[in-house]
């Protein structure tokens, strides 16, 4: 099932003694991946070249906007890029396209090892640049998102219009 705004609308609380500010929100769009980069940014210590996060201290002080696009969603479901108006959802696959991959430096899961099975088909890929230029292992995976891709689909709402996400834009 797509990631809706309802599921995918995480509060976020935060305070900092230079802002003040008790009990404003505000309308700038943030990521998780940006939390790091805050903290760094709070304590003066610069965030390394490959950390993707924004600081959201500018959002804190005035609201300033830090990004144009937030991009959310879970691995093998789908994807989706927001500019705070529009949400676009993209599916994992289309059908008749292999393509959903774990790329990882150690061959575990979060609770098992990968079977033998499942490292068949496991190839070398390239560095990604957050990867500190270590190859790492591509491994094909099955999400149960993917066998019902035809279900969902891609799909595109106007917050604006459809604050619910009942209707896709045609």
């Amino acid at each position: 099932m797509p990631l809706y705004n309802e599921v995918a609308d995480i509060p976020c609380f935060i305070w900092h003694p230079q802002y003040g500010g008790a009990g404003e929100s505000r309308q700038a769009l943030a990521q998780t991946i940006d939390i790091p980069a805050t903290l760094l940014d709070c304590f003066g210590v610069d965030k390394p070249a490959d950390m993707q996060g924004m600081s959201l201290l500018p959002v804190l002080r005035d609201d300033t906007p830090v990004r144009d696009y937030a991009l959310f969603g879970y691995h093998g479901c789908h994807i989706n890029i927001t500019d705070g108006r529009y949400v676009y959802m993209r599916s994992p696959v289309e059908r008749g396209i292999d393509g959903l991959f774990e790329y990882t430096l150690m061959p575990t899961r979060i609770n098992r090892r990968f079977t033998p099975q499942e490292l068949r088909e496991t190839t070398l890929h390239p560095p990604f640049r957050f990867t500190k230029g270590c190859p790492v292992m591509k491994i094909p995976v099955e999400s149960v998102m993917t066998r019902s891709v035809d279900r969902f689909g891609h799909r595109l709402y106007d917050l604006e219009t459809d604050p619910t996400q009942q209707t896709p834009v045609p």
